[in-house]
């Protein structure tokens, strides 16, 4: 509670333990209005508990497929979902478009810029 809501995001990553206090306190800090994402998803049923909580799923698109991205975007717009998609690790033009079609919400990688 140090920081300003509005100043940062809290990431859930994925080498956490799911636990009831966990959800707990992810709850509570969204509560306070806190931004809250969901870090590597993989897709494995035990992070749907988060999803009421979360406004972001970063999805790394070595470590997943793309109908698994697809179906995802699919299912957040049936149902009206709040929460938005980061494609992480785009490194070229083809995975951008590819993922443009599928009208991700935001894009991370080196194909926009390398670390200096």
């Amino acid at each position: 509670m140090l920081f300003n809501p509005k100043d940062i995001v809290v990431e859930i990553i994925e080498t956490v333990n799911v636990s009831d206090e966990l959800v707990f306190n992810v709850a509570q800090l969204h509560k306070k209005g806190y931004v809250i994402a969901l870090d590597d998803y993989d897709f494995e049923s035990k992070w749907e508990v988060f999803f009421p909580y979360i406004s972001i799923i970063k999805v790394d698109i070595e470590q997943v497929t793309f109908t698994q991205i697809e179906g995802l975007k699919k299912r957040l717009l049936s149902t009206n979902s709040h929460i938005k998609i980061i494609a992480e690790r785009i490194e070229t033009n083809q995975q951008y478009q590819q993922f443009k079609a599928l009208a991700i919400d935001y894009y991370q990688g080196y194909f926009f810029t390398n670390p200096k």
